[in-house]
């Protein structure tokens, strides 16, 4: 396989580029093509250019996916290089290594934030107490990345035939579907998590945590995955029967209310609304508002209109429908630039599987773990 990519053509590399994470490691071709190129004497000259060539190839490509073993085999090729006086071999691995590396430096220096140390306990803790030591700065990025994941996937095709509302016609609309489940997990993972703790001192803590999760989101105007927060903490959620929200500090509760305010729907989502309308930055849209525009839009504009005697499709209809679409979905051009950070984001990803569940196998569990 490695000799095959070293020695092919571009069609082959460029499919070994895109899959060998699948079966191998970085630092496993890295070695393995270092060692074609000084192990083997017998190897035809042409077959030890197109090894260095390889190698050029797989760091500028791949660099991104590189960890510390591959780049220190790459700079100990390149010191044996030295030893064997091939310098213009040097100058060339050198020229990629450091344009690679001053790229990942402005990636870097251009994202919303800058580097920070990220905390991972020592040992193993649950669920609910990672979130509690993890900054909420980070949570905040970490569930915009998610959010984002889904919406980037929502195709023009799935806004028609309000096909959201229509069990028999949710494949037609999948991920204007999941993009609305994503509020509800975030909800249900919000309440699951502050239950979790058993005294009222913990679960204030997490409240308060969840509050401040908030308004880094707000301030990232990730409005999908707020909506999941306040939709917990809310009157109707199973948290108000704790009475948590009486015993926060007031700073915490008016920045509740204050984050609460601009999601709520009072008013067609006016708050909602007029926030966005000044927004220059990226930002993921509360699709529920969205699709309430789009229901009051189907339901004043009919699918045919009269053509003399004739019902006939209505073209204009549909022509101002995609346009709506179209604006909607423009916001993803002005895309994130969040580095993703482990384990947050892997567990953030899988908090899928709790929505995974039948919902009143979830409430039954919230049921045990509320006061009596």
């Amino acid at each position: 396989m490695i000799y095959r990519f070293v020695t092919s053509y571009e069609s082959f590399r460029e499919q070994f580029f895109q899959t060998y994470q699948s079966f191998t490691k970085g630092s496993i071709v890295l070695s393995k093509i270092v060692s074609m190129y000084l192990g083997n004497n017998s190897l035809q000259e042409q077959v030890r250019t197109q090894s260095l060539i390889a190698i050029k190839h797989f760091v500028d490509e791949c660099f991104n996916d590189l960890d510390s073993r591959s780049i220190v085999i790459v700079k100990k090729f390149i010191n044996e290089l030295k030893h064997r006086n091939e310098e213009k071999n040097v100058q060339a691995l050198n020229a990629v290594l450091l344009r690679k590396e001053t790229e990942l430096k402005h990636f870097i220096a251009e994202s919303l934030v800058p580097p920070i140390d990220f905390f991972i306990p020592q040992e193993a803790v649950s669920p609910s107490m990672l979130i509690q030591l993890s900054d909420s700065g980070e949570v905040a990025r970490q569930l915009t990345l998610v959010a984002s994941k889904i919406f980037n996937k929502i195709g023009r095709q799935e806004f028609f035939n309000k096909s959201w509302n229509d069990e028999s016609l949710f494949p037609q609309s999948i991920n204007v579907i999941r993009m609305l489940r994503h509020s509800d997990t975030v909800r249900d993972w919000v309440t699951s998590s502050i239950l979790s703790f058993f005294s009222t001192e913990n679960r204030v803590k997490a409240t308060i945590h969840f509050i401040q999760i908030g308004d880094y989101l707000m301030k990232l105007n990730n409005f999908q995955s707020l909506y999941g927060i306040v939709q917990a903490l809310g009157p109707n959620g199973c948290i108000s029967r704790l009475q948590v929200m009486d015993s926060i500090p007031s700073k915490y509760s008016k920045l509740y209310h204050q984050l609460k305010k601009a999601v709520h729907d009072k008013n067609d989502y006016k708050n909602y609304r007029q926030i966005i309308s000044k927004i220059n930055e990226p930002y993921i849209p509360l699709i529920n508002a969205f699709l309430k525009d789009i229901e009051k839009f189907e339901d004043e504009n009919p699918k045919t209109t009269k053509m003399g005697k004739i019902d006939v499709i209505n073209m204009k209809r549909y022509d101002s429908l995609a346009d709506m679409v179209n604006q909607f979905l423009s916001v993803r051009e002005n895309s994130y630039k969040i580095p993703m950070v482990e384990p947050l984001s892997t567990f953030l990803n899988e908090m899928v599987n709790l929505s995974g569940k039948p919902r009143d196998e979830v409430v039954s569990m919230w049921i045990k773990l509320l006061p009596n």
